[in-house]
C-alpha cells in the first residue's frame, strides 16, 4: 500500500471534484460520506466544489461545507462545463470525481489502493 510507506507530507495530492446544482442536502451527504469513508489524510486532499448556477441561497449554504475551493457559476452551463472548470482548477497529481447525489461507501483505503495501481 502507498500510504503506510510514506509520511503524510509526502503523499500525492488528490483533487476531489464534486459537481452539483441546487441539491444542498444531497451534496452535504456526498461530501460527509466521502470524508467519513476515506482514510487518506485530509491534508493530502484538495476538495473542490463546482456549482452550476444554483440560486444564491443554495450557494451560500454550499459555502458552509468543508471544501477548499468553491467554483460557483452565475448560470447553468451544463454538466460538461461544470466538470471541466473543476478539472482546470485542480492542482492535485490525481483527480477523483464525485456528483452531488452520490453516497460514498466501501473500503476506507480505496484511494490508497487506486494510487497503488
Amino acid at each position: 500500500m502507498l500510504t503506510p510507506g510514506l509520511a503524510p507530507d509526502m503523499l500525492p495530492l488528490v483533487s476531489v471534484i464534486a459537481i452539483g446544482y441546487d441539491r444542498i442536502d444531497l451534496l452535504k451527504r456526498t461530501i460527509i460520506s466521502f470524508l467519513d469513508t476515506t482514510t487518506y489524510p485530509r491534508k493530502s486532499l484538495e476538495l473542490i466544489l463546482c456549482d452550476d448556477g444554483s440560486p444564491a441561497s443554495a450557494q451560500r449554504q454550499m459555502r458552509l461545507l468543508p471544501f477548499d475551493l468553491f467554483l460557483m457559476s452565475a448560470e447553468n452551463r451544463g454538466i460538461g462545463h461544470n466538470t471541466n472548470k473543476g478539472i482546470r482548477a485542480a492542482t492535485g497529481a490525481y483527480l477523483l470525481h464525485l456528483q452531488d447525489d452520490w453516497e460514498c461507501g466501501g473500503p476506507p483505503d480505496f484511494i490508497d489502493v487506486a494510487l497503488d495501481l
